[in-house]
């Protein structure tokens, strides 16, 4: 394979990349990038580092000619440098910073600009802005294959990004398109299942990812198989009607079960749990049709406080299946698999029947004491 240059490389102003933006010409998130992940103070550290005339680095811009005879452009590296300056630039936040933490290595709270909007700098500050040069390399005539390998190795050795993340810059449409919509149900917000920074960094996406491969394919050890699935549903999804169809419906249902944020209360709002409690709706295993609303809500109601609360018994009743099930090792696919089992025998009010002929470890027998997790979902936290 012979080599190919990208050594080209130009000046262009930030004035310039807002113009563009303007326009709409400007695509700071193609779809292989990531999903904005700065703060406000880390936006507000590149704004006094272009005050000031200190160097950024440089930004891979991708340009595709348009039939009316100009320029698309799309950001390859650099959406965050860029993103920071335009909504600095149209007044989104003002530059604070933690002065405790940074104000004895740069005297951020002495400058002209501390605490301060766009608007409310000085004309010859804000000139300064708009005329800063960016360094772009300039990216001609590769193909979309060529850009997600060039991000994706871009990003390689930065520890920033995860799995997800990666993810983006390997695989388009499909699966992942169909994950980001039903992310963006309003449902996730009443749930109250993730926090700000794990949406930032995709790992809500991870998760339904995880939900739609446990609904096609049976729950799954957490995480093992999604690049095998993504591999395989890109860039068609055959599924996609019936579980955006199925999704909707059981998270409305779910959102209408627990009317309360944070699932009214109850541990359904975990992660692992919740995982356990959609997947046994969706697939039917829960019948939503046969059972009034109120009864199924009394029922996951009781099971959550009996395990969080009730003692631990060394019988192999649903209570402490699902115990010995969600204290440890909570995503492996067997424990999630009895997990499911234990939800759908205490609802229905039965005894727990193993899976082909298994044995359920009650938690005694499954966990010592001085190793239970103190149910901090583990498995799903940030990186670091």
């Amino acid at each position: 394979m012979s080599a190919r240059s990208f050594l080209n490389t130009s000046h262009q102003t930030i004035g310039w990349f807002a113009d563009q933006s303007a326009l709409k010409k400007l695509t700071l998130r193609p779809p292989f990038q990531r999903r904005p992940v700065w703060t406000n103070e880390e936006s507000s550290f590149l704004i006094d580092t272009i005050l000031r005339g200190y160097p950024v680095p440089e930004v891979y811009v991708y340009s595709v000619p348009t039939d009316a005879g100009d320029d698309m452009y799309a950001v390859v590296d650099g959406q965050q440098r860029l993103r920071a300056c335009l909504e600095y630039m149209a007044d989104r936040f003002p530059l604070t910073f933690d002065v405790h933490k940074l104000e004895p290595l740069y005297g951020l709270a002495e400058t002209p600009w501390f605490n301060k909007r766009f608007s409310e700098l000085a004309k010859e500050e804000r000139d300064r802005i708009r005329r800063y040069k960016l360094i772009v390399r300039d990216l001609e005539g590769v193909t979309d294959e060529e850009l997600r390998h060039m991000f994706q190795r871009l990003n390689q050795s930065n520890m920033a990004l995860n799995a997800q993340e990666l993810r983006y810059s390997m695989y388009g449409g499909g699966l992942l398109g169909v994950v980001e919509k039903i992310v963006e149900r309003p449902e996730w917000d009443h749930f109250r299942i993730f926090t700000k920074m794990q949406r930032r960094r995709m790992l809500d996406s991870e998760y339904v990812a995880e939900l739609v491969v446990g609904y096609l394919h049976w729950p799954q050890n957490k995480k093992d198989n999604l690049d095998h699935y993504y591999r395989l549903y890109s860039p068609n999804f055959p599924a996609e009607k019936e579980v955006l169809e199925r999704f909707g419906e059981v998270l409305s249902y779910l959102a209408e079960l627990f009317p309360e944020p944070r699932m009214s209360g109850t541990r359904w709002y975990r992660k692992s749990d919740f995982y356990t409690l959609f997947l046994a709706v969706a697939r039917g295993r829960i019948n939503i049709s046969n059972i009034s609303i109120e009864t199924l809500r009394a029922s996951l109601v009781d099971l959550s406080m009996q395990v969080s609360h009730s003692p631990r018994g060394a019988d192999s009743s649903p209570v402490n299946v699902y115990r010995a099930a969600v204290e440890r090792a909570a995503t492996d696919r067997a424990r999630r698999v009895r997990r499911e089992d234990s939800l759908v025998s205490f609802v229905a009010g039965l005894e727990l029947v193993p899976a082909s002929g298994a044995e359920y470890l009650t938690a005694d027998e499954a966990v010592p004491d001085e190793l239970v997790a103190d149910e901090l979902d583990e498995e799903y936290e940030d990186p670091e």
